[in-house]
């Protein structure tokens, strides 16, 4: 593909003539006249019409000039999300599932951030199982999910558990049975745990996939829910939830999987999740 061709054609019809798009490209006119020459060649049709008046579309060049701008405009959007910003010599892409960004993710992210190993972050938000398949075609280098299918070339860091407990805006609330009670959805081993015990309990009528959207509608409507508890410390401040004491407490894993060679080469890794408090003790 002639990519300078196509920014060159691209410039030379936005302009109107081939001076002023030498002017817009910073190079001779006899340049651009070289590169149109080499386009059409290429195409093996005549695209522009040059005039006193200026510069005129021939059948074929209308036809190429969508497909030039959004090749140009996808080439940009390649570029800039493969290249490497100044003073840097890698990037390392972050998958983090939803409901374990403000539990790890960001932590994790924040210490990355402040490592100072010359790589750039960037970071993507999604389900486990969509992380897991960005992670195996490339697209991320390390994913923290709370299920871990590891597959061939890859390896699995255990981080420490989340404990999940059930909290209420009423001190007496009832364990079992509750008519106020919010399901939040950690994923498949917490469905296992919560349905052993609650396995008569019917279903809720209000649920969540994240325990921050149901401790919002608690603090704000009542009701009870299993939340980790980092999460209540951190944002209820006036005290309006109570820790059910007798219930049973489910935990949530948390891994990272990455590319089986990445854990030598990224020799900084673990220490680090040592220093923030994620890995298991």
């Amino acid at each position: 593909m002639n990519q300078t061709g196509l920014k060159t054609f691209i410039a030379i019809v936005e302009t109107g003539s081939l001076v002023k798009a030498s002017e817009r490209l910073n190079v001779t006119q006899s340049s651009i006249t070289m590169r149109l020459k080499a386009l059409e060649e290429e195409v093996g049709q005549k695209l522009i019409i040059r005039q006193k008046s200026g510069v005129t579309l021939t059948a074929a060049g209308t036809k190429l000039l969508s497909y030039a701008q959004v090749i140009d405009g996808l080439w940009g959007q390649a570029l800039r999300a493969t290249s490497l910003p100044q003073g840097t010599s890698d990037i390392i892409n972050l998958g983090c599932a939803i409901a374990l960004w403000d539990f790890g993710g960001s932590h994790l992210f924040d210490a990355m951030h402040n490592h100072e190993k010359g790589f750039a972050l960037s970071v993507q938000q999604s389900n486990g199982s969509l992380l897991l398949q960005d992670l195996t075609d490339g697209v991320i280098d390390i994913a923290m999910v709370s299920e871990p299918i590891v597959r061939k070339s890859q390896s699995s860091i255990r981080l420490a558990d989340l404990d999940l407990v059930l909290y209420s805006d009423r001190e007496n609330t009832p364990i079992r049975f509750d008519k106020q009670y919010i399901y939040v959805d950690y994923g498949a081993d917490f469905r296992r745990q919560h349905d052993e015990y609650y396995y008569d309990a019917g279903a809720a009528k209000i649920g969540f996939n994240t325990p921050q959207m149901a401790l919002f509608y608690i603090l704000a409507y009542g009701g009870s829910a299993y939340l980790p508890r980092a999460l209540v410390k951190q944002s209820d401040t006036s005290g309006q939830l109570f820790e059910i004491k007798d219930a049973p407490i489910f935990t949530m894993e948390r891994h990272l999987i990455l590319k089986e060679h990445q854990p030598k080469q990224w020799h900084w890794l673990e220490p680090l999740l040592a220093e923030i408090g994620l890995s298991q003790s």
